[in-house]
């Protein structure tokens, strides 16, 4: 497993400390930095970095020499700034995004808005999310959602609260009314299938998860639309199956009774967590990328350069992405619809025509 970033533990405890404050665990006086290294579990250098954070965001006073820092927030304060909460998907919300998106969200909303909690969470299991938003908006003080690909039941829950809300990908017909950005994922899939088609390759897998019903079908409507012509709807439906869930596990039985089942020359990984997943199983069993299967991952990111071969995928702007997000802000979260950017393929070295 990759190490955290260092600002990605400064955000985390700057979350938990906000969260204790709020809560009144700390309520005069924040301890000294032995005290918060130990029951934290992180370095003095974080520790100073949060504390400077929190100051900044107006819940401790300036430090006085020889004293401890004084707590100034109130519970009465909560709603005086506009708190975002960010809801990061734990299946899709991959470690590259959450370092350059919604860090550029964070860095934007401390230094404009006010406070930012984050929270990763499977939109896909929670059958009460209304329940789920209200109890994290009330320990988090906030009165603002961003949400990261949620479900269209999430989406429901969002409208019944009547607070202001952005969402980054989902399904498009449900965000009609509000503020909303992402890659084209139609486009995405047709500029996939379509590149594919272009080396020769028409036995094509792309798997989707469960709990996303809408998406499993338009990626089986796209097959159709490239590879019709050569295959039957069941068997496009056989190439792009919906997985239980989106496990380690689960992708390695996949990946073992479908390969041989279907025979696909070209696989898509819907992340980089899949990627891996199959980088992993073509080593074990000696499956060479990409003179025995051409891959493509439709993300991209520093973590995915860093495979060997190199990805072919697909990427998208993530500054223009946050530059929508900022201008809804700006505007006092006036509705504005869903707002799609392109998509651009990215040759790599896991693509290769294919020869019968």
């Amino acid at each position: 497993m990759s190490r955290l970033k260092r600002s990605s533990l400064t955000d985390k405890l700057v979350d938990q400390l906000v969260h204790d404050i709020e809560g009144t665990i700390w309520s005069d006086c924040l301890p000294g930095y032995r005290t918060l290294m130990q029951r934290y579990s992180v370095s003095q250098v974080t520790c100073v970095k949060a504390i400077a954070q929190l100051e900044k965001k107006g819940y401790i006073a300036q430090a006085i020499p020889g004293k401890p820092r004084r707590i100034t927030y109130e519970a009465s304060a909560k709603r005086e700034h506009d708190g975002l909460l960010i809801l990061l998907n734990s299946i899709y919300t991959s470690v590259d995004e959450e370092a350059t998106l919604f860090q550029q969200i964070k860095d934007f909303w401390s230094d404009v808005k006010g406070p930012v909690s984050t929270v990763r969470i499977d939109f896909s299991s929670n059958s009460n999310p209304l329940a789920a938003i209200r109890s994290m908006l009330d320990r988090h003080g906030s009165s603002v959602i961003l949400a990261h690909v949620p479900s269209h039941n999430w989406i429901d829950a969002f409208k019944e609260l009547n607070l202001p809300y952005y969402v980054y990908g989902g399904e498009m017909k449900h965000l009609q009314n509000t503020g909303c950005s992402a890659y084209d994922f139609r486009m995405g899939l047709e500029k996939m299938f379509t590149q594919l088609k272009k080396l020769n390759h028409t036995r094509v897998m792309f798997a989707s998860n469960s709990g996303w019903d809408r998406m499993a079908k338009i990626i089986v409507e796209y097959h159709q639309k490239v590879f019709g012509d050569t295959l039957t709807i069941e068997e496009s439906r056989g190439l792009c199956p919906v997985l239980s869930e989106n496990t380690p596990e689960v992708w390695q039985s996949y990946l073992k009774t479908e390969l041989q089942k279907q025979q696909p020359t070209a696989i898509i990984a819907d992340g980089l967590y899949q990627l891996i997943s199959i980088y992993n199983f073509c080593a074990k069993y000696r499956i060479n990328i990409p003179k025995d299967l051409s891959v493509v991952c439709a993300d991209d990111g520093e973590t995915i350069r860093w495979f060997t071969p190199l990805p072919t995928r697909i990427s998208s702007p993530n500054a223009q992405l946050a530059k929508y997000f900022i201008e809804w802000a700006d505007s006092n979260y006036t509705k504005v619809g869903a707002k799609l950017v392109p998509v651009t393929w990215i040759e790599g070295d896991t693509t290769r025509e294919y020869r019968s």
